[in-house]
C-alpha cells in the first residue's frame, strides 16, 4: 500500500539498530525508512554499518533519512547556576537605592566569574558608576561604586545569601 496520499504519524526512533541490536547512542548517524507494505507504517532504524550491508537493500524504492541522534546537553555545573542567580538578583536591583551596596557586591562577585565585564566608570553628581556588561547578552548594567571600608560585610553577606536562597526556592 503506497504511502502517498495517506496521513499518519511516523513512528518514533528505536533505541537499537534492526539487525544487530547495537544501541543508538546520543550523537550517533543512523538511517530510517517506512516500511509500507503494512497497513500501518513501520520505520526501521540501522546504525551506519548495518545500513552499508543491509539496510540500503531492505528500504529498495522506499523512502529513507539519515538522521543523529539528539546530543544532551551538558548538565549546568552549580557555580554557574549560583552566578545567574546572582545575575537575576543584580537586574532586579537595578536602581533601587536601598540595595546599592548589594547591587555593588553582586557586581564585583559576577565580574569575577567572568559574567560581567567592566566597561566604563562615569563620575556624576550622586557618586561614581560603573557600567558592566553582561558577557553573553552585551547588556549594560550601571552600579554605584561604594567604598569598601564603609561596608558591614557580615550583614551585606548574610541579606545576600538569604536572597539567591530565597530566589531558588
Amino acid at each position: 500500500m503506497p504511502l502517498m496520499n495517506r496521513t499518519f504519524e511516523i513512528p518514533r526512533r528505536s533505541v537499537e539498530c534492526k539487525l544487530c541490536a547495537l544501541k543508538l547512542t546520543a550523537g550517533d548517524y543512523y538511517y530510517s525508512f517506512l516500511d509500507s507494505l503494512t497497513a500501518v507504517p513501520e520505520r526501521h532504524d540501522f546504525c551506519m554499518s548495518c545500513w552499508e550491508k543491509e539496510g540500503k537493500e531492505r528500504a529498495g524504492s522506499h523512502g529513507f533519512w539519515k538522521a543523529r541522534s539528539a546530543m544532551k546537553s551538558p548538565p549546568v555545573p552549580p557555580s554557574k547556576r549560583k552566578a545567574m542567580r546572582a545575575l537575576s538578583l543584580l537586574k532586579e536591583y537595578t536602581g533601587a537605592p536601598l540595595c546599592e551596596a548589594e547591587q555593588f557586591i553582586l557586581a564585583l562577585y559576577l565580574a569575577r566569574k567572568k559574567v560581567l565585564a567592566l566597561r566604563s566608570e562615569i563620575s556624576a553628581e550622586r557618586g561614581i558608576y560603573q557600567y558592566y556588561e553582561v558577557v553573553e547578552t552585551s547588556e549594560m548594567i550601571p552600579v554605584k561604586a561604594i567604598e569598601l571600608s564603609s561596608l558591614d560585610f557580615t550583614n551585606l553577606q548574610a541579606a545576600i545569601a538569604k536572597k539567591l536562597a530565597d530566589e531558588t526556592s
